[in-house]
């Protein structure tokens, strides 16, 4: 599902797009996990109970897992741009190459999450 606002200022598309991410922070030496709630070429933003200090430099895994196969989106570097609690939001180093990816699925799709997988419908 496309989430864009005409007020928006992103120069990319965002998509909500729901499913399991961890996030490293090397300066910590500690990886927290929670949940994607939407996604752009530029960032992302998380759910997850943890707080992370702005401007932190992260690495992004995200996990897809599908009923028999998983997807895995690995070292996607960015920095913590803001934390408030329950949400992160991540700019990414480099445009993310693979989100036309998610569009594929959030459009018309609905990922739900079932026993730990993503079903779509």
């Amino acid at each position: 599902m496309f989430v864009q606002s005409l007020d928006d200022r992103r120069d990319t598309i965002r998509v909500n797009f729901i499913t399991d991410v961890s996030v490293t922070l090397p300066r910590q030496d500690t990886t927290i996990r929670g949940e994607l709630r939407d996604l752009s070429m530029s960032g992302m933003s998380i759910q997850t109970r943890e707080q992370i200090a702005t401007g932190s430099p992260c690495t992004v895994k995200i996990l897809i897992n599908g009923l028999y196969s998983q997807l895995v989106v690995n070292k996607l570097e960015g920095e913590v741009m803001r934390s408030e609690p329950g949400i992160v939001a991540i700019k990414f180093r480099h445009k993310f190459n693979w989100q036309p990816l998610f569009h594929g699925y959030g459009y018309g799709c609905r990922g739900q999450k079932n026993n730990g997988s993503l079903v779509f419908n």
